[in-house]
């Protein structure tokens, strides 16, 4: 899980490590940060009726005429910024200043890939933490309390499981213009149940151990027991199945928007990358972004699995 959160860091500095604004600029001894905040060629006392264009040479010069400094990110472009300043047609090859190219339209592919790699990450981690929360409170209340509650509450989960996420989400994208959240809600709604069902057997073997049953003869109510006994023992088994459960909805939006069902339509996704990817095989450099999604997915994945694997060397003395 740790190693997840490395990830999201990295990918999170996108809009600083890709972008067309300068990080930095410094004009008549004042500090400005294009990156973060919009600014006008008045802000700079430059005279020109067209829009502010950073990259544009006379701007550039005037901004070293005056002593002032600019900086620019390692990588000019962000995702949807075509380069018109190109002196050969489009599809570009790799180059220093497009590190793998460009697709037929001029936008840069390592770009593409380093915010659509952000997008994913952002709503894997969320929809995730969110799946985890619900899992938890369901296994808990079915297996602690068992009995009707249990029967009632794994029957919904069958139900949910029998559903198929991917072709809920074609679905949903074709009948709404849906927002974020949206899409978020549904994919938690139909990405818990996992989760849950190793939850819920690891409740059931809580409850009967020896702290549990002292904590009930002592009076505890089954609400304290919970809270203080259930609940911290998941955290382990949330913790290890987390990496799996990120997998799984990462892939899920990647599949979703390659088959060309956009599920954010002004957004960019490693799916949509990979779709060109497929319909221009002869441009061999965009296939890295095929290599990002399986280095995404399963790097946590064998990261967390060799983990596992020395916690029960360490633990049982073997290998599972």
């Amino acid at each position: 899980m740790r190693f997840i959160f490395i990830l999201l860091l990295f990918f999170g500095f996108a809009s600083f490590l890709c972008n067309e604004k300068p990080l930095l600029i410094i004009h008549n001894h004042d500090l400005f940060c294009p990156v973060l905040f919009s600014y006008e060629n008045k802000d700079f006392q430059f005279q020109d009726n067209t829009d502010l264009d950073y990259h544009d040479i006379r701007f550039q010069q005037y901004l070293k005429d005056k002593g002032g400094f600019i900086l620019f990110p390692p990588v000019t472009y962000s995702a949807a910024t075509i380069d018109v300043y190109a002196n050969e047609s489009f599809p570009i090859l790799p180059s220093k200043n497009h590190w793998l190219g460009t697709d037929d339209y001029g936008r840069d592919i390592f770009a593409m890939i380093m915010y659509g790699s952000r997008n994913g990450m952002i709503v894997g981690f969320i929809v995730a933490i969110l799946c985890s929360f619900l899992a938890i409170v369901f296994a808990t209340i079915q297996g602690y309390f068992g009995g009707k509650a249990d029967l009632f509450m794994q029957r919904i989960c069958e139900m949910i499981a029998c559903i198929p996420l991917v072709y809920t989400l074609i679905l949903f994208s074709s009948l709404s213009k849906a927002s974020y959240v949206s899409y978020i809600l549904v994919m938690v709604i139909f990405g818990w149940v996992s989760l849950s069902s190793v939850l819920r057997i690891e409740v059931l073997k809580l409850k009967t151990l020896d702290f549990c049953l002292s904590a009930h003869i002592s009076g505890l109510s089954s609400f304290a027991i919970i809270r203080k006994h259930i609940i911290p023992n998941l955290f382990s088994v949330v913790k290890s199945y987390y990496p799996f459960l990120f997998g799984g909805v990462f892939s899920t939006l990647t599949a979703v928007d390659y088959l060309g069902y956009k599920i954010i339509n002004d957004s960019i996704s490693l799916g949509d990358v990979t779709n060109y990817a497929q319909k221009n095989l002869d441009q061999w450099w965009v296939i890295s972004s095929v290599v990002f999604i399986y280095i995404l997915i399963l790097v946590p994945l064998t990261v967390e699995l060799q983990k596992n694997k020395k916690y029960n060397i360490m633990r049982l003395g073997t290998t599972l």
